[in-house]
């Protein structure tokens, strides 16, 4: 990831620093002030027609009358679940993958990613700022002389118990040392993002690591190609062995759900 890529929880800390509660919405959630007295009635009727079955959608008008920005707002709302009272549009009740498309990347960075994240100060597009994710550190490999850098996280699983409803454990908890039976000591897991291979070395192309070798969390620096990893080197995996503990985790097969926790959110 590039180094000029924003943080969003720096700039959280920073706008909880310096602005009061009422400027931080203003500002980094505008998508707040759209009832229905924003909208247009044929922006509203754009918006209800979703949910009436039909498979395509088109809105159209002058120049500045809002069609970007209708779209942006209904992208926004169904990424985030967040919808309003009055929505009368499609619903989905679970997370989805959305493209945001253009005839160019310059006329989708002009209008639609403006519109999205914001024009000169990111976070203040209709996305508001506390729900874009967190930004990558950077994983590390063997004998490093740094450890890992990323955001601090925290990391579940959520697991049925013998009354069928789920309860979340720590990682940690999951993992236990096979002669003291002892649960895994507690670490710190940052989001170090995975890093960059080349799926074919005679071509440019790259993709993140990770997706290749289908790893995502790293107890050890073993991999860099890796998107969790923790504060143990090396040094520490001489000592510490590791097995699944039996008696907590659910049999083979059965479903779970991880979760991946930021702090402060």
């Amino acid at each position: 990831m590039a180094e000029d890529t924003p943080d969003p929880q720096a700039l959280i800390k920073l706008a909880r620093q310096t602005l009061s509660s009422a400027e931080r919405r203003k500002k980094f959630r505008q998508i707040d002030f759209m009832d229905t007295t924003y909208w247009y009635p044929t922006q509203l009727a754009f918006f209800a027609a979703g949910s009436s079955g039909v498979h395509q959608r088109l809105i159209y008008g002058g120049n500045q009358t809002g069609k970007t920005l209708s779209c942006a707002a209904e992208v926004t709302w169904h990424l985030t679940g967040a919808y309003p009272d009055w929505w009368m549009g499609m619903r989905f009740d679970k997370p989805i993958r959305c493209w945001a498309v253009g005839e160019s990347g310059m006329l989708v960075r002009d209008t639609l990613q403006r519109k999205l994240c914001g024009d000169q100060n990111f976070g203040t597009g209709v996305i508001p700022l506390e729900s874009f994710g967190l930004k990558p550190g950077k994983p590390v490999r063997g004998e490093a002389k740094d450890p890992p850098q990323g955001p601090d996280v925290g990391l579940f699983l959520e697991i049925p118990d013998r009354d069928g409803r789920s309860k979340r454990v720590p990682i940690e908890r999951t993992l236990i040392d096979p002669k003291t039976n002892k649960p895994m000591p507690k670490v710190q897991w940052r989001f170090t993002g995975s890093i960059k291979s080349k799926p074919d070395p005679a071509k440019d192309d790259t993709v993140y690591g990770a997706d290749m070798t289908g790893t995502l969390i790293s107890i050890f620096p073993v991999t860099d190609e890796t998107v969790f990893q923790t504060n143990l080197t090396m040094k520490e995996e001489k000592y510490l062995k590791l097995e699944t503990d039996t008696k907590l985790l659910p049999p083979v097969g059965t479903p779970v759900k991880l979760v991946i926790e930021v702090p402060g959110k």
